[in-house]
């Protein structure tokens, strides 16, 4: 399992599109810390952005961007690359014939891309308050753990749109399919709860910034546990259905 995660990693390195969008991640962090504490500095001493001196240039507050937007495309770039164009260019042939369980091999496929996406989070955290503090930004151990927090809360809801995206890439047999329908599909998930406000809650991708429950003001016990246990189903249905598929799919 350990060796066909490892492949399963380099193999989702050697593209390099995956170490720019990082490069991209880090470059956007560090104007997000360094230029956006600079601005707001700026403004203080002219008596104003005394709302943003509060809130601040910090990377939890950038998270947000990240984990509703440019993570999911990663993690959609990601299952394509290792289902749909494995299995369109029979590849994924080079993987079965190796002594590795078909279900190994899919949870190593989907664990990479994971992976990746908690390096990209590690990192792109990392460069936030390393620059915090290069530009003078006022911080304390409190915020330092709740950024911590927050970004691998944000891991949990981001695996579940890995299972998703698993399965979706295992359906299709074209990778431009595969991405049009994932992000038209995180299009319609998210304008679902506003045309049919019933839905609000019960889709998975309303909790992409479910950090927010738990820091902060933290709701009752009892919603903490019902949105728990939304995602916790959500992920186990996306990964049966993916390994049921992956199993059974002809090469």
């Amino acid at each position: 399992m350990r060796a066909a995660l490892a492949n399963e990693i380099s193999k989702l390195l050697n593209h390099k599109k995956y170490i720019v969008f990082m490069a991209l991640g880090v470059l956007f962090s560090v104007f997000w810390s360094f230029l956006g504490n600079m601005i707001v500095k700026g403004l203080a001493l002219l008596g104003g952005a005394s709302l943003f001196m509060e809130l601040g240039f910090t990377p939890t507050s950038s998270l947000p961007l990240f984990a509703c937007v440019l993570l999911p495309l990663l993690i959609f770039m990601g299952c394509a690359d290792l289902f749909t164009a494995e299995f369109a260019d029979h590849t994924i042939r080079a993987c079965l014939i190796r002594p590795c369980h078909r279900v190994k091999l899919y949870a190593a496929k989907a664990l990479a891309v994971l992976a990746y996406i908690a390096a990209y989070l590690a990192v792109i955290l990392a460069v936030g308050e390393i620059t915090g503090l290069i530009s003078g930004a006022v911080n304390t151990p409190g915020k330092f753990f709740a950024a911590i927090g927050s970004y691998a809360l944000t891991l949990a809801p981001l695996a579940v749109m890995t299972a998703f995206a698993a399965l979706v890439s295992l359906v299709l047999g074209s990778g431009t399919l595969v991405m049009f329908l994932l992000i038209l599909s995180l299009l319609v998930f998210a304008a679902l709860p506003i045309l049919l406000p019933f839905l609000n809650g019960l889709l998975f991708t309303d909790y992409l910034t479910w950090y927010r429950l738990w820091i902060g003001a933290v709701p009752p016990p009892g919603k903490m546990v019902n949105v728990t246990l939304i995602l916790i189903g959500y992920g186990a249905a996306f990964t049966l259905g993916g390994m049921i598929v992956f199993e059974r799919r002809d090469v």
